[in-house]
């Protein structure tokens, strides 16, 4: 019988054929999962502004860069916890509104790159 592809396989092909559907040159980086801390890790030793989603977070100001780096994380289903907010803020990440509804886990992160793109000129 022939094997499904990975996941990581799936999304990998799902960005390359948005990217040259979009007119991008360049692949987004897709990272390997990792524990919740080595994503908070991540914001201190990078160049990057790091947005944790929330529900009562704020919404992004229009004066963004296009030459900024972004982290993104997005919470699993039933999203981040009180505590696990918290310890994003105080790692440098600031709570990103996607609005008043509540998403689905694999929505979400379309939905985030959508205004993350809006705000830097380049949707």
């Amino acid at each position: 019988p022939k094997q499904l592809p990975s996941l990581r396989a799936k999304w990998l092909a799902t960005i390359e054929s948005a990217t040259e559907q979009s007119g991008r040159t360049q692949l987004p980086k897709l990272l390997e999962p990792q524990p919740f801390v080595g994503i908070l890790g991540s914001i201190r030793t990078s160049n990057a502004q790091g947005f944790i989603a929330h529900p009562l977070g704020e919404r992004l100001a229009a004066t963004r860069s296009k030459d900024e780096n972004y982290v993104l994380a997005i919470g699993p289903e039933g999203g981040f916890s009180d505590t696990e907010v918290d310890k994003a803020c105080d790692a440098g990440f600031k709570t990103l509104s996607l609005g008043p509804r509540i998403l689905r886990a694999e929505t979400a992160p379309a939905a985030a790159l959508a205004i993350l793109q809006h705000h830097a000129g380049d949707l």
